[in-house]
């Protein structure tokens, strides 16, 4: 449920500040050049942000604490950009928001990915032995029919944790598959709505 609440959260301000920004600062008196220059600067800080809260939570391990500063930092700005009325006051703060924004889906696949592992995974797979056995034939059938197509043939457990897994060696580079091994969460209550459990 955490992390459904933090993308929610995560896609509200992307979802608010989209189509009502520019129509905010035009209602500010900022030219069409200044509006576009604000619009772009979700995409510009995407071309680091991401990368950059990743390597720091990979480096410090501290995954949580980082999400919850970039989550903190974008509500400051978000507020800082209401009440903000000049345009480099407007810039800094759109700017602020999106790389402190930056964090959250790294951050939070990265933690989500990592929440089945060494001795929980070993007891979900010997629990799902017999499963597992009767499963693979099927699934290594269909993964010859999907095989080159991006796609990938997984078995999940009842709380949605991978426990096989077929796919191209290129689909982990994927967007959609890229958290996609054994061992990851994919219930609806840490991946959010559409999740495979």
């Amino acid at each position: 449920a955490r992390f459904a609440a933090l993308w929610f959260c995560y896609f509200a301000v992307i979802g608010a500040f989209n189509p009502y920004a520019p129509l905010w600062f035009k209602d500010l008196g900022f030219s069409t050049l200044a509006i576009g220059t604000l619009a772009s600067l979700q995409a510009w800080t995407r071309v680091i942000s991401p990368y950059a809260w990743a390597w720091l939570g990979d480096r410090s391990g501290q995954r949580v604490p980082l999400i919850r500063a970039g989550a903190a930092v974008s509500l400051v700005a978000a507020l800082a950009l209401i009440v903000a009325r000049e345009y480099s006051w407007v810039a800094a703060c759109t700017l602020l928001l999106f790389l402190a924004n930056g964090a959250v889906v790294p951050l939070s696949e990265a933690t989500l990915a990592r929440h089945l592992q060494g001795e929980g995974l070993a007891r979900a797979l010997s629990h799902r032995e017999r499963l597992l056995v009767v499963a693979h034939p099927f699934m290594t059938d269909l993964y010859a029919i999907v095989r080159g197509t991006g796609f990938v043939v997984v078995l999940t457990n009842e709380d949605g944790y991978i426990l096989e897994l077929f796919g191209d060696e290129d689909a982990a580079e994927l967007p959609m598959t890229s958290n996609f091994f054994v061992g990851a969460s994919w219930h609806e209550r840490d991946a959010g709505t559409n999740a495979i459990g």
